[in-house]
């Protein structure tokens, strides 16, 4: 049962819970200290409805929520992620139900028992020593519903965002199809055109 609801770790770290949240808070701390000096950022405010409230939820979109959440697993989850899923069908309905997801949206509060994750120290690559405090990130793993719940307000404020152009138009994270290479390509193609155009200024001489 314990292999089904928590895969078996693949690495052990050598250090103590404590030696790692003593290391964290204090990169933290140096980070607050470096920055709290620095001026608030300028934001260019832009002519566009305000996005304040959030439409209930129905079944289907609960249903796929539930089915495009990734399938990781937590300790705090009554069941494994891949269980819920073939589940969706059933668990959809109850989810929706407003005292679940929709009443959070409503009344703007996310119940204090999502709030809660286990946060785990993971390795930023497998190559990397083990040994080195410095090697590892800490990881928030949250309960299954509270993903669910997560990915539904993302949905809205996505569609929000895009119906009235307020991302960025190179932005290369949050959304979909747009990647750190979808930022670099027009940079690149300005690079290419103007060298193109420094080549063509170049006057060529051919001696007979």
């Amino acid at each position: 049962m314990n292999s089904l609801l928590e895969p078996t770790a693949s690495h052990m770290t050598p250090f103590s819970t404590q030696v790692f949240v003593d290391y964290f808070k204090t990169k933290i701390d140096v980070i607050r200290a470096s920055t709290c000096g620095a001026s608030p950022p300028v934001v260019n405010t832009r002519q566009a409805p305000p996005f304040s409230t959030f439409d209930p939820f129905s079944v289907d979109a609960v249903s796929k929520a539930i089915n495009t959440v990734a399938n990781k697993q937590c300790q705090l989850a009554p069941a494994p992620t891949w269980l819920v899923k073939q589940c969706s069908d059933i668990l959809a309905p109850i989810c929706s139900y407003p005292d679940v997801i929709n009443s959070s949206f409503q009344q703007a509060c996310f119940p204090e028992m999502y709030k809660t994750a286990v946060v785990k120290p993971l390795l930023k690559k497998s190559n990397m020593d083990p040994f080195e405090k410095k090697s590892y990130r800490p990881v928030s793993n949250l309960p299954f519903i509270s993903e669910v719940i997560e990915r539904l307000a993302m949905n809205c404020f996505t569609r929000h965002a895009e119906t009235h152009q307020l991302f960025p138009l190179h932005l290369s994270t949050c959304i979909a199809y747009h990647s750190t290479e979808t930022a670099m390509q027009p940079s690149l193609m300005t690079l290419l055109g103007q060298s193109m155009q420094i080549k063509s200024d170049v006057p060529w001489s051919f001696s007979i």
